[in-house]
Parts: structure tokens; sequence; C-alpha cells
């Protein structure tokens, strides 16, 4: 099951910054618990949604100024701060900005905003030297579902599509 939480880019400069929307369209049975009587998204789900948009901006940053391919996975969350509660079924908009990116890591300041009042923020790590765990994978197909991933998001930025050779 692939976790897709994000429903648009809005804005990508590699190397900089990226913007985003997505839903908190979750089945009402994830909020039944949480909390009774007081639906609230939880946490998890809303770094969820910051590690995979800041994800991106280093996926496309380490592409657009190294020329290489690299899948960026979550290896940290520090100074996350859950402002605001978000309920179900809201559109938010997501705003990562990169810190510095280290040969094998990276580190965005990631928000969570609806209307523009700031619900989370976090800064997301990232190990992007994961060639122990990709050296079974199908670098290809990887590449081929960055893209796609790119274009279902209407990211105004695209990778170009990955040829045999590359």
């Amino acid at each position: 099951m692939q976790w897709k939480l994000l429903q648009s880019v809005t804005h990508l400069e590699p190397a900089r910054s990226i913007r985003g929307t997505a839903r908190t369209d979750y089945p009402s049975t994830l909020f039944a618990d949480h909390f009774p009587s007081f639906p609230v998204t939880p946490g998890v789900l809303l770094l969820e949604i910051c590690a995979q948009l800041g994800g991106l901006l280093v996926q496309a940053t380490v592409l657009d100024t190294e020329d290489r391919w690299v899948f960026p996975v979550l290896a940290m969350v520090r100074h996350a701060k859950f402002i605001q509660f978000v309920g179900p079924e809201v559109e938010v908009e997501i705003e990562a900005s990169l810190r510095d990116q280290p040969d094998t890591t990276a580190t965005c300041r990631a928000q969570v905003s609806i209307d523009g009042q700031r619900c989370v923020a976090a800064d997301v790590v990232y190990s992007i030297n994961a060639e122990d765990m990709l050296k079974d994978a199908d670098a290809a197909e990887l590449k081929t579902c960055a893209v796609a991933e790119y274009r279902r998001l209407e990211s105004p930025w695209l990778p170009s599509l990955p040829t045999e050779a590359g």
C-alpha cells in the first residue's frame, strides 16, 4: 500500500523550497477513537505529509544540482510542534524549505497550515545515501514511479523521463 497523501505541488524550486496541498479525507474509523466526539487528524499523518513533500524537494534538488537520482528516506523528525488541531476533511497547505544537504542526509523545515494559520512545524531529516537499502531495487522502475508522482501532483518542476541509460 502506498501512502499518497499529497494532493498537489504548487511550487517547487530545487535547492530552495516547495509548496503543496493535501486533504485529511481519511476513513471515519480513523477519527472514531482520535478522539470520540472531537475528531483530530493524528500527528503522525501530518508529519508524513511533511516528509513526503520535503522528500520531493530533496530528490529534485539532488537531481537538479548533481544530475543523480536519490530516493530520500525519512530518518528523523526534530523539533515537531503541534500548534493547532487539524480536523477531518480539511485541505491543508504544506511548505518545506531545504536547510542543509550534506552527502548522506538532508534536512527540511516543514510546516502545515490551514488558511494561513500554522498547525504543525518540524525539521524533517532524510537519509539520501540509501544504496544498501536500494541495492536490490529496480532503479529504472523507481525513477519511472518518481516521475509519475511529480506528474500526478501537477508539479511545476518535472524531472526528465528516465532513459535506459539513465
